[in-house]
């Protein structure tokens, strides 16, 4: 067998230095593995995109008013009737304060149970709606306590018929007042529209404002 010159295994020991160096340095460069984020349940960065249908309600959310929520003032009555709206919001409204009444904030009470057109409308024009009220007798229902208790009465007059989703009457709010012994009457047009579920005021008209015999 041929004996190798000793060049020629130096040159070996050599290229295979070179060849583990080159190797090692290539396993330092590689790029490290992508890290992966572990969310348990509970977790608050947890976020749980597509498993639920497009427009449903959040799972804590049970309002049945979730598509069109009432006003903070009105929250219970979601999954109310027309008539109970109606009632509701009238009589919220005509118990205004004498405080209410000299910041001009009346209408701010039916904020919440209206559709906006008849908001734009009544915060743009609030005579409309609220009663005149002289400033003697806003004087005298104030200094002898401000209080009021209010009745609502469904006037037994002609009315549209009603339809699923629209309800009109005329409805008398009866004012009694601290100071006073007779009360005060407002007549009203009201309508009642559904949209999204819920019950709001699309039409509030005051048609007179007298004192009862």
């Amino acid at each position: 067998m041929r004996k190798l010159p000793a060049h020629f295994w130096k040159t070996m020991i050599v290229l295979t230095g070179v060849a583990v160096s080159l190797t090692s340095c290539s396993h330092r460069e590689s790029p490290p593995p992508a890290v992966t984020e572990e969310h348990h349940e509970g977790d608050p960065m947890e976020h749980n995109v597509g498993t639920k249908p497009m427009g449903a309600p959040p799972a804590s959310d049970e309002r049945k008013d979730w598509r069109y929520p009432y006003g903070e003032a009105y929250r219970d009555l979601a999954g109310a009737d027309a008539k109970t709206v109606a009632e509701t919001a009238l009589k919220r409204f005509c118990s205004f304060t004498p405080k209410d009444l000299e910041d001009e904030k009346v209408v701010e009470r039916l904020n919440g149970v209206v559709h906006p057109p008849l908001w734009d409308q009544i915060t743009d024009d609030p005579d409309t709606v609220v009663p005149i009220v002289p400033g003697r007798t806003a004087g005298q229902w104030e200094s002898t306590g401000g209080k009021t208790k209010v009745e609502i009465i469904i006037s037994g007059e002609q009315h549209p018929a009603d339809t699923d989703d629209s309800w009109s009457r005329k409805m008398i709010c009866v004012r009694n007042w601290s100071g006073f012994s007779k009360p005060f009457k407002d007549l009203y047009l009201v309508v009642v529209t559904k949209k999204e579920d819920s019950w709001r005021l699309s039409r509030l008209e005051l048609v007179e404002s007298y004192i009862s015999n």
